[in-house]
């Protein structure tokens, strides 16, 4: 029961991580970006992750498992998706909204393992309606993406 539990805290903090790395990411592209509209879209989707972090961080904690502060999560696990993508006066919406896209598909990717990790009830539900939202921010910034040249 020790190692379940123990791969279940692991995998949900997993999930903190990428919501985390989410939030410092979108707020990133949010400031290398001009347009006002993608500006605030951006930042939205910056303090939902931030959100989505915290919230799972509570759940944890009221399941007894060891409380996760934003000092105990390293930088980044997942290499910081915006940081790493150099800023240049050649950068444009199109490829800002590129590397937002390729951030949701995996955090899509980290919600779909954790949802298979069948976690606790609260967990579980607080990860699987999360997803619906992740899912359809994966969407939206693909259908951005992909207009990006018509803004």
């Amino acid at each position: 029961m020790a190692i379940v539990a123990e791969s279940i805290q692991d995998t949900v903090i997993d999930v903190i991580e990428i919501c985390r790395d989410g939030a410092r990411s979108f707020a990133s592209a949010a400031s290398a970006i001009d347009s006002d509209v993608f500006k605030k879209e951006l930042l939205h989707y910056s303090r939902e992750r931030a959100e989505f972090a915290e919230a799972l961080c509570g759940v944890l904690e009221e399941l007894g498992y060891s409380a996760i502060s934003p000092a105990a999560v390293p930088e980044s696990k997942h290499g910081g998706w915006f940081n790493s993508m150099h800023l240049n006066p050649n950068n444009n919406v199109h490829a800002i909204l590129s590397a937002c896209e390729r951030s949701e598909e995996s955090a899509v990717e980290a919600y779909t393992e954790a949802i298979s990790a069948a976690a606790p009830s609260p967990v579980g539900e607080l990860i699987s309606a999360q997803y619906q939202v992740v899912r359809a921010t994966h969407e939206r910034i693909r259908d951005l993406r992909d207009t990006a040249e018509y803004y």
